[in-house]
C-alpha cells in the first residue's frame, strides 16, 4: 500500500464483512526527524459515515477563521452543531477517549467542549456547550467570535435515539416542544450560559429539531428580557443532515441560515 510521510492513505472495503458495516482501513505513517524508523499507527473506523469524520467533511481550508465573514461564521456554526451529531453517535457506538470522532469538529475552530446536553429519556446527546479559547487574539476579528455556542443536534434516524427524537418531532407539529423535558434541559442551559457570558457573545446553533429548539429557546430568552447587546442567536437550518454534512465543508450559502441579532 503506497502511503507518503506524514500523510494518510485509505485502503478499499473489507467486503468480507457484511454490507451494513463498512471498514475503512486508514494507515497513518511519521517519520520521525532524528530517526530512520517508522512509526505506524493504524486504526480501523467501523460504521462511520464520512460526514461524521472532520478530515473528509470538514471545511479545512478555513485554516483561520474571519469572524466578521458571514460565510465563515455559518461554517463554524454547521461544524459545532455537527459535533453534536457526532458526539451522540460515538455514544452510541462507544467510541471513547481517542477513539472518538467528535472532538475535531470543535477543536480545529479553537472550541472546547464544555459539556453534553443529555435528554434523560434516553441518555442520548441532544446538544453541546463549546467555549471559544483561542491560542491568540491578534486578529481584530476575534472580537466578533462567540465566547460561548450552544449547539443542538437533530434527528438521527437509528434505533437508539429515533423513538424519543420522533416523538419531539411529533410535538413541534403539535406545537407543544416547549412543554418538553428536552426543552426544559435546553432552555437551562440556555439560561445558564448567559448569564455566564455576562458581556460576551453567546452563539444558540441548531439543525432540524435542533434548529426548532434554539429558535424557541431564542425567544423565550427575548420574551423575559434577558437578551442585551452582549447575545447573538446563531440558527442554522438545513434540508436534512446528509446536505449539513457537505455543505459545512462547503461554507457557502446552500444552506438555509437564520441569524438573529439582538439590539
Amino acid at each position: 500500500m503506497p502511503f507518503a510521510a506524514g500523510g494518510a492513505s485509505v485502503s478499499h472495503r473489507d467486503t468480507s464483512l457484511p454490507s451494513p458495516h463498512p471498514v475503512v482501513l486508514i494507515r497513518f505513517v511519521l517519520w520521525p526527524i532524528t530517526s530512520r524508523h517508522v512509526k505506524e499507527k493504524t486504526r480501523y473506523y467501523i460504521m462511520a459515515s464520512e460526514k461524521d469524520l472532520f478530515d473528509i467533511s470538514g471545511p479545512l481550508h478555513i485554516t483561520s477563521v474571519n469572524w466578521k465573514c458571514s460565510h465563515h461564521r455559518r461554517s463554524v456554526a454547521a461544524c459545532l452543531v455537527q459535533g453534536a451529531y457526532v458526539s451522540e453517535l460515538d455514544r452510541q457506538h462507544n467510541r471513547k477517549g481517542q477513539e472518538a470522532f467528535a472532538p475535531p469538529w470543535w477543536e480545529f475552530f479553537q472550541f472546547e467542549l464544555t459539556s453534553n446536553l443529555i435528554d434523560d429519556a434516553d441518555s442520548s446527546v441532544f446538544g453541546a456547550i463549546y467555549e471559544f479559547k483561542p491560542a491568540s487574539s491578534k486578529d481584530s476579528s476575534v472580537q466578533d467570535a462567540p465566547k460561548f455556542v450552544v449547539a443542538f443536534r437533530g434527528t438521527i434516524p437509528s434505533k437508539e435515539s429515533l423513538a424519543q427524537d420522533g416523538l419531539l418531532d411529533i410535538n413541534i407539529i403539535q406545537n407543544g416542544l416547549h412543554r418538553t423535558p428536552r426543552f426544559a434541559i435546553a432552555m437551562r442551559a440556555v439560561q445558564n450560559i448567559v448569564s455566564a457570558a455576562k458581556s460576551s457573545n453567546v452563539w444558540l446553533a441548531g439543525h432540524s429539531l435542533g434548529a426548532a429548539i434554539a429558535t424557541l429557546a431564542g425567544k423565550n430568552m427575548a420574551k423575559m428580557g434577558i437578551l442585551d447587546l452582549s447575545l447573538q442567536s446563531t440558527i442554522c437550518l438545513c434540508s436534512n443532515r446528509e446536505d449539513q454534512g457537505h455543505k459545512c465543508k462547503a461554507g457557502n450559502s446552500h444552506r438555509k441560515q437564520l441569524y438573529h441579532s439582538w439590539t
